[in-house]
């Protein structure tokens, strides 16, 4: 394989509903560089949510392969795979998913316990990721007491405390108002800068992509157009 720290090749993913079979995507093939941000746009149902769960493992593709950073992910044991992703990937979704009954710091302090940390290395990580995006002194606030973009922070921040190879989000700003979409954009943005982190971003936003370096746009289950913004 290339030298590509992220490679698609020639993935395809049929579901079976009601006994006929349903081709969500097609023959889809790219590669991302190491540090690269980048966004994959589209129509509902164009199969943007299905490719990003065949690229992360969380979905077993129908055909073709996903290598990330030399590795064929698919050809992993089920529990090898899952290691793989709480150590090496983070997520970002539409909606925060924190744990209510947890503080701030309780919620991005848990991957790093689940994957056998200690308490005090988790709460040491999770006290300068949440300084790092801009909630120094709210570690103690449950997420009912933030705001959404600061419950968003949050969740950012989560995905960042195991210091990933990836940072995938779905819809990230979809359920926040313009003004916070646009911090939230920036702090991708500054932490990509910062970090080097690769960042794959699915988004309906324009604004978004516009902000970011490549755009992948799909329809119908393939990609139709990729370009890079100058």
């Amino acid at each position: 394989m290339s030298a590509a720290f992220i490679k698609a090749a020639s993935l395809g993913k049929t579901y079976t509903i009601n006994t006929q079979s349903v081709e969500a995507i097609h023959d889809i093939s790219f590669s991302v560089d190491k540090g690269e941000i980048l966004t994959i746009m589209g129509p509902s149902g164009c199969g943007k949510t299905t490719l990003l769960n065949c690229l992360t493992g969380l979905d077993e593709p129908s055909s073709g392969e996903v290598w990330i950073d030399g590795k064929n992910i698919h050809t992993m044991p089920d529990n090898a795979r899952s290691d793989y992703r709480a150590r090496h990937m983070g997520f970002v979704f539409q909606y925060d998913n924190l744990l209510p009954v947890l503080t701030a710091e309780e919620n991005v302090e848990l991957p790093l316990v689940l994957t056998g940390v200690s308490l005090k290395d988790a709460r040491q990580a999770a006290q300068e990721i949440l300084a790092r995006v801009g909630l120094e002194g709210r570690g103690h606030h449950k997420p009912a007491e933030l705001s959404g973009g600061q419950r968003q922070r949050v969740a950012i921040a989560r995905a960042l405390v195991n210091k990933p190879l990836i940072i995938w989000a779905d819809e990230p700003t979809g359920d926040l108002d313009d003004k916070t979409s646009v911090e939230i954009v920036e702090l991708f943005l500054e932490l990509n800068r910062t970090l080097q982190q690769t960042f794959i971003i699915v988004s309906h936003d324009p604004d978004l992509a516009a902000r970011t370096q490549r755009i992948i746009r799909m329809k119908a289950g393939t990609i139709v157009e990729d370009t890079r913004n100058s």
